[in-house]
């Protein structure tokens, strides 16, 4: 892009019933279009399967959740392309939202102009046309737990990366021992990512998210249980919510949690 061009115009859009109802077309295009993008960003034990998302999005019963994607659709005159997106699940019983994915094309220079704060706070604006939200959750990865191999050092770089734009939007982690369960058979539980805490109106009540946290990792393990036909685990699950009830302080800001938010380089 030459530098005296003007950024393109970046529209955000609901993948709701409503725009299934009146733009068919639109929503099936913006949702295959994320689902690339999806495939390209998330993959191993992380990733789920996508098979399920535009029925969440319709609307299924509990314990699963309701879900929306905001796409992020670049306008340049009349053509139109997905310069990002953001994934979020709403937790009826809990109140909770959980940001599942949420990514920003590297090509385009959309990067560093603000597109992923807007995109975490439409994706909570769609949850609290749901419902009350009682906290907006994020799980991401924590540098120190990735094990290498697999992962190269460029992806702890990534995951470093990704850490300082949480902490840029005034994200904080969770001090919990947090394993994100097996989300289907033949995939394994994961234990390199940390729950985060995203801003909301409020200042944060520590107490205030206690319950409501141990709710959502009910609900979610109810939810993941129904959908992948395993078992929850009893003993990570109670240790969740142990520390959920125990930690003193429950949250703290990313730059107070250790050096996961250092300045770190790909080699």
């Amino acid at each position: 892009m030459d530098c005296h061009d003007s950024p393109p115009a970046i529209d955000l859009v609901c993948l709701d019933p409503a725009l299934h109802a009146a733009m068919p077309d639109r929503f099936a295009s913006l949702l295959t279009a994320f689902r690339a993008g999806y495939a390209r960003t998330f993959c191993g034990d992380e990733a789920e399967a996508d098979a399920a998302w535009e029925a969440r999005i319709l609307g299924e019963p509990p314990p699963q959740p309701v879900m929306r994607v905001v796409a992020a659709v670049e306008r340049r005159a009349t053509q139109q392309r997905l310069a990002g997106g953001a994934a979020v699940e709403y937790y009826r019983a809990s109140g909770c939202a959980l940001a599942t994915y949420l990514y920003v094309e590297d090509m385009g220079g959309h990067r560093r102009r603000g597109l992923g704060r807007r995109l975490v706070a439409a994706a909570r604006a769609a949850c609290e046309a749901l419902g009350p939200v009682h906290a907006q959750l994020a799980e991401v990865e924590w540098p120190q737990r990735m094990p290498q191999p697999p992962f190269a050092p460029d992806d702890v770089a990534r995951a470093h990366a990704r850490l300082r734009f949480f902490a840029r939007i005034g994200a904080r982690s969770v001090d919990i021992d947090y394993v994100q369960p097996a989300l289907a058979p033949g995939q394994q539980p994961v234990a390199w990512l940390r729950l985060l805490l995203l801003p909301g109106p409020a200042p944060v009540d520590d107490e205030a998210v206690r319950g409501p946290l141990a709710s959502f990792l009910d609900e979610f393990h109810a939810a993941l249980s129904v959908q992948s036909g395993m078992t929850v685990d009893p003993a990570t699950l109670a240790g969740m919510k142990h520390g959920t009830a125990t930690s003193r302080p429950l949250t703290m800001p990313l730059a107070s949690a250790g050096a996961a938010v250092r300045e770190v380089e790909p080699p």
